[in-house]
C-alpha cells in the first residue's frame, strides 16, 4: 500500500485531489447561499453537490492518466512492470471496506434528502 501512495504523489494525485476539494467546497458554499438570493429552485443547490460529488472521482482519474508540464498538459508516462506492486489482501480488505462506507453514507444522504 505504501508503493501504491507513493505513486499517487509521484503523478500528483493527491495535489489534485486536494486542490479539487477545496474549490468545490469553496464553490459550492458560494452558491449555496447566491442561487436562493436569485430565486433558483431549492433542488439546484443538491443538483450542484450531486455534480461535485460525482466529478470528484473523475478529477482523481484525469490527474493520474495527465502529467501537467510546462509544455502543457501530456499523458503520463506509463508504470514500468518493475515499479508495479499487487496489491495483498490487507490492501484489498481496507479498499472494498472504504468502498462499502461511501455507499452507505452516499445511500443514507439520499434517503434522509428524501425525507423519509
Amino acid at each position: 500500500m505504501k508503493a501504491f501512495l507513493e505513486r499517487l504523489k509521484q503523478r500528483k494525485v493527491i495535489r489534485a485531489t486536494g486542490v479539487y476539494a477545496a474549490s468545490s467546497y469553496t464553490v459550492f458554499q458560494v452558491l449555496s447561499n447566491l442561487l436562493p438570493a436569485f430565486g433558483a429552485p431549492p433542488w439546484t443547490v443538491t443538483f450542484i453537490a450531486v455534480l461535485f460529488v460525482s466529478g470528484f472521482p473523475l478529477s482523481m482519474l484525469l490527474a493520474y492518466v495527465f502529467d501537467w508540464t510546462p509544455e502543457g498538459v501530456r499523458l503520463a508516462p506509463p508504470d514500468s512492470e518493475a515499479t508495479l506492486t499487487k496489491l495483498g489482501w490487507f490492501d484489498w480488505t481496507l479498499l472494498a471496506t472504504t468502498a462499502a462506507v461511501l455507499v452507505v453514507v452516499a445511500v443514507g444522504f439520499v434517503i434522509n434528502s428524501r425525507g423519509a
